[in-house]
Parts: structure tokens; sequence; C-alpha cells
């Protein structure tokens, strides 16, 4: 048995629970609805405060939160199912969590880059330039194992995790005439 979230989520009559899912932690925790509030308007549960505080150090975590039919919720398959679906959906599986690790890691160092650039509003000097380019030599190995050419591999750059990047794709756009 394959249980639909999408179909479960429309069912409005039934006993429901939220969820609170951290793609951090890898965890799924219930959270008791607040009756005094609809239950797509949960913001202000203070079961859900409670909830989120072990969720912000040292950091802010990254999650979400959502509703399930209490039923489907305790039985085991049912609560199996939820897990592997909202998990994998989290990036748990998906591309791999390195994937996930690597591009936070570029996007802080992007923005370290930006602030050292004193948050420029439009072009920044060392934009695409030499000194930026993330060299993947891992890819390299992989692609020579499986017998593939590693000469012309793609470039990557720390500006593409950068906010300048906006207004060079913004600028690129209006220049080709996407913009009205």
């Amino acid at each position: 048995m394959v249980i639909d979230l999408g179909e479960l989520a429309n069912k409005k009559d039934e006993h429901r629970i939220l969820i609170l899912a951290c793609k951090d932690c890898s965890t799924m925790e219930e959270v008791p609805v607040d009756e005094r509030y609809p239950i797509k308007h949960q913001q202000d549960n203070p079961f859900l405060a409670l909830a989120l505080e072990k969720h912000q150090r040292p950091q802010p975590h990254l999650g979400v939160l959502f509703d399930v039919d209490f039923a489907v919720w305790n039985s085991d398959t049912g609560r199996k199912q939820i897990h592997a679906q909202v998990l994998n959906g989290l990036g748990g599986e998906g591309l791999g969590k390195e994937i996930y690790a690597a591009k936070d890691n570029y996007s802080a160092d992007a923005m370290k880059c930006f602030q050292v650039h004193l948050r420029p509003e439009g072009q920044c000097p060392d934009y695409k330039s030499g000194s930026k380019v993330i060299k993947v030599d891992i890819m390299k190995r992989e692609r020579r194992d499986a017998g593939l050419s590693d000469e012309k591999l793609p470039s990557f750059f720390l500006c593409d995790f950068c906010p300048v990047k906006s207004f060079n794709m913004m600028k690129s756009n209006k220049e080709r005439g996407l913009y009205k």
C-alpha cells in the first residue's frame, strides 16, 4: 500500500496532527494542533514554538511543517511511508547530503566575498575573475574512471552563488529584450 500525501492533505474532516520535519537533524516530530486556529494557520501555536526552539542552534535549521491524518500517522506503515517521502524530499536522499552541504558552503563563501566588496549594488570588481573559479578535481577523477574526457569540464565560479549574479542576469536578460 502506497500512501499519497497529496490526497491526505485534502482530507479536512478528520483529526489532524502537525509534523515538523527538520532537514538538518533528519528528524520528524509530532506537534499537537492548536484548535483555536485553522489547520493551515498554526504559526501562533504555542506547541509549535516549543518544538522549534531546539532547531535554532547553533543556527536556524531548515525544514517543513505539514499536517497529516492522525490515524495514518499512528499506523506503522503510514508513518514509515511518510518518513521516507518527506525526508527524501528534504534532500535526505535527493542528490545526496554532500551536494547540498557543498552548495551551502559555496553560498556562505560567496556571501563573505560579497561583504568584503562592501555589498556592491552593481557590478563587482572580481565578478567571474580567475580567483573565483571553483576547481572540481573530484569530477575529473570520476570522469576518468568512467572512461570520459576530463578536458572540457564546466566552469564554476563562486560568483554563481552571489547576489551580484542576479544583477548580471537581469542586465543580460534586458539586453536580450526579455523585459518589457
